[in-house]
């Protein structure tokens, strides 16, 4: 059984809101936060077979995705990512996640990474 982190991961990002009040172009804070997930997307995508630690787990929520990131193993623990329109999704789901089904996530994330790398490469 998974627990929820008490804090949001920090991914030094600044939400679009506080960006725009401080006068930043919202193009370039979507350069930013894209490059970012990139960056935690490689890293996820990168975990050798059987590592969660810094596994990225992605839930469907109305028009986007609630984004977590594995941050311990034991207990096994996710951490909230504020990404996009931060949505999360019930503390319930998390803590019936196991480790079988984080391994499972990433295995998929990865063969549909793959997918879409050849795709690129052609």
């Amino acid at each position: 059984m998974a627990k929820l982190a008490k804090y949001a991961y920090d991914c030094g990002m600044k939400t679009i809101a506080e960006y725009q009040e401080e006068g930043g172009d919202p193009r370039a804070w979507l350069t930013a936060q894209n490059k970012v997930w990139e960056e935690l997307q490689a890293r996820s995508d990168g975990l050798p077979p059987g590592e969660v630690v810094g596994g990225l787990l992605k839930f469907q929520v109305a028009d986007g995705y609630a984004v977590y990131v594995v941050t311990k193993a034991t207990p096994l623990t996710l951490t909230h990512v504020p990404f996009g329109d931060a949505y999360q999704v019930h503390d319930a789901l998390i803590r019936g996640l196991r480790r079988a089904d984080v391994l499972a996530s990433l295995e998929r994330d990865r063969k549909l990474s793959a997918i879409f790398a050849k795709k690129k490469a052609i």
